[in-house]
């Protein structure tokens, strides 16, 4: 979800209400599910009447949403008795096409990184001063999903990448309920989504060592370091930054 844009005059002054239609809700709360990996590709979404009632909408705007989460590639509609809402893969894509996405959203992903890091260090060493033994064994559990994403099968296998994503989310947002601040998990939550669609498609291979930052901040957590955890949360933050400086240089991941 892109953050409104403001100019320095425009922030505290009252401005005239807009009123999104309800089918454009529809889909931030349907693109936020997928983004966040709750649901994958080849997954169904409910079938379009449960999702009117879970929604509190008509089944002709849940329509009008499927339309275009349809048009933007996330979703595919099969007829037919085994049919349904199916999550849709990544869209293969070559190196130039995924760098040409990359820098039509330069000025977006800066904004994103700077945003992690004033976000998400300040959530780690809250996590680390506040964690639960229950925080922990969730937290626990994520982390073992995402190792066994990388081993388990090849690491540029499309199911593993968009497995070890979810639970990547799950640990990022799984910091944040630590910390125990529900502005912090929205925060987290929307900064995730938005790094979805121009970030998440350009790694398609899982490193070997895809867990090593997230393998130190857990013990740092653990051991209730918060400023060690506010600091490899920071150098995570910024090994994915260099990773994009280097793939739009047209250099390969480590």
């Amino acid at each position: 979800m892109t953050p409104k844009k403001t100019s320095a005059t425009a922030v505290g002054t009252i401005v005239p209400i807009t009123h999104a239609p309800a089918y454009e809700l529809v889909v931030d709360q349907i693109r936020r599910a997928i983004h966040l990996g709750r649901y994958l590709p080849g997954e169904k979404l409910p079938p379009e009447r449960d999702l009117a009632g879970q929604l509190g909408v008509s089944r002709t705007t849940v329509r009008e949403a499927v339309r275009l989460l349809e048009g933007e590639g996330l979703l595919t509609i099969r007829r037919g008795a085994t049919g349904g809402l199916i999550v849709s893969g990544p869209h293969k894509a070559s190196a130039q096409e995924l760098r040409s996405r990359v820098q039509k959203h330069q000025k977006e992903l800066a904004d994103i990184f700077d945003y992690r890091l004033a976000v998400e260090c300040c959530t780690a060493r809250l996590a680390a001063e506040r964690r639960t033994k229950s925080d922990m064994r969730q937290l626990d559990d994520a982390l073992q999903r995402m190792e066994s994403f990388i081993e388990s099968r090849g690491r540029d296998h499309t199911e593993s990448i968009s497995q070890f994503n979810a639970a990547d989310a799950d640990f990022h947002i799984g910091i944040a309920l630590a910390a125990k601040n529900p502005y912090l998990v929205e925060a987290v939550e929307e900064i995730r989504t938005a790094m979805f669609l121009p970030v998440g498609a350009i790694f398609n291979r899982l490193r070997t060592d895809a867990n090593a930052h997230h393998d130190v901040i857990l013990a740092a957590i653990r051991d209730q370091d918060g400023e060690l955890a506010s600091t490899e949360m920071a150098e995570h933050i910024e090994d994915t930054r260099l990773e994009l400086r280097a793939f739009l240089r047209g250099r390969k991941s480590r």
